[in-house]
């Protein structure tokens, strides 16, 4: 993970994972998903999409299906990243 995400990034991340779970899902789907549920333009869900997959909460399969990433191990990704930056700028 390089980033934490955006508003709408997070708020469409929650809403897949709550949707999709663990399950394999076509990316196809989650595009058409993305613009009739939460109302996105073709373009704006595709970005997400691509932002998504970028930050690692989407895993592609090479058989084309989608992987969610549990809520909970982001959370706990960024956690010790930011633990780990805060103690490297404070010296604890």
């Amino acid at each position: 993970m390089t980033r934490l995400l955006k508003k709408r990034e997070l708020l469409t991340y929650y809403y897949l994972w709550k949707k999709y779970g663990n399950n394999k899902v076509k990316i196809d789907t989650l595009k058409k998903d993305l613009e009739n549920k939460l109302g996105y333009s073709q373009k704006v869900a595709r970005s997400i999409l691509k932002r998504l997959i970028k930050t690692g909460v989407l895993d592609v399969r090479s058989d084309g299906y989608v992987l969610i990433r549990s809520f909970d191990s982001y959370f706990d990704s960024i956690t010790i990243l930011f633990l780990a930056k805060r103690m490297r700028r404070h010296g604890s």
